[in-house]
Parts: C-alpha cells; structure tokens; sequence
C-alpha cells in the first residue's frame, strides 16, 4: 500500500488543491448554460407577448382616435341642438 503524499499522483494532488475553484468554474458553467437553455425555451413566448403588446397597443390608438372622433360629432351635435333652441 502507498505510504505519504508521494502515492497521490500529481494531478489529483493539483485538483484538491483547487477544487473550490474548479467546483466554482464547473457550476458557473452549469448555471450558464441552463440559463441558455430556459432563455431559448421562453423566446418563443416573449416574442409572442411583444407581438400581442404591440397589437394591443395598435388597439388602442385605433379607439383613442374613434373617441375623439366621437367626442367631436357629440361636440357638433350639441352645437346643433344649442343652435336650434334659439
């Protein structure tokens, strides 16, 4: 049986010597890369809630532009009716 350090080889000896560090690089890689992957995974989504964003934003403009459309015929209308109980 090996007696003392000498038995361990020196690659293992380098690896617990840094193996916080190689533990560190080795999760960081592993959060990278999920982190990739859940991106990829949600991008189709994202892009469809931009897209239903910007049609409702579309939505929107188009009845803000009908109600002040409507707000001015009300405004004629009650021009009119003003005009005529005169």
């Amino acid at each position: 049986m090996f007696e003392g350090t000498a038995a361990i080889p020196y690659e293992t000896k380098i690896a617990l010597k840094y193996q916080y560090q190689i533990f560190k690089k080795i999760k960081k890689s592993i959060e990278t890369d999920q982190t990739n992957k859940i991106r990829l995974m949600l991008q189709p989504i994202i892009r469809k809630q931009t897209k239903d964003t910007h049609r409702q934003s579309e939505l929107i403009n188009q009845l803000q532009s009908q109600i002040k459309q409507l707000q001015k015929q009300v405004s004629q209308i009650q021009k009119t009716i003003s005009t005529n109980k005169r």
